[in-house]
């Protein structure tokens, strides 16, 4: 059984090709390297109206909650508050945790 933390990132039209180098070229490898997360995904909604912006989502897999408490006392703090001085009002993010379900 495993675990996944997704963000949810709605991110502006006139930030969207910077958000996205820094998330592929930076953050979503900050947070990997912190050694709580086996692995990282991205994804983004399709059929959306995008003149609002463009959303995706992140998904980091992770298989005990000890992980992810460590991420989140340790490390998430500071990998936010980066994300968030570089597109402060530009981003709407919606944070939320999943058991992945065998079939």
């Amino acid at each position: 059984m495993g675990y996944i933390y997704a963000v949810t990132v709605q991110i502006q039209l006139s930030h969207h090709d910077e958000w996205l180098a820094y998330m592929k070229g930076r953050h979503i490898q900050d947070v990997l390297n912190t050694g709580c997360f086996s692995k990282a995904s991205m994804t983004k909604v399709l059929k959306e109206d995008e003149r609002e912006g463009f959303t995706y989502t992140i998904h980091y897999h992770f298989d005990d909650f000890s992980s992810f408490t460590t991420y989140e006392e340790i490390h998430a703090p500071k990998l936010q508050e980066e994300h968030q001085k570089l597109f402060d009002g530009k981003f709407l993010a919606f944070r939320s945790i999943h058991r992945v379900i065998t079939l």
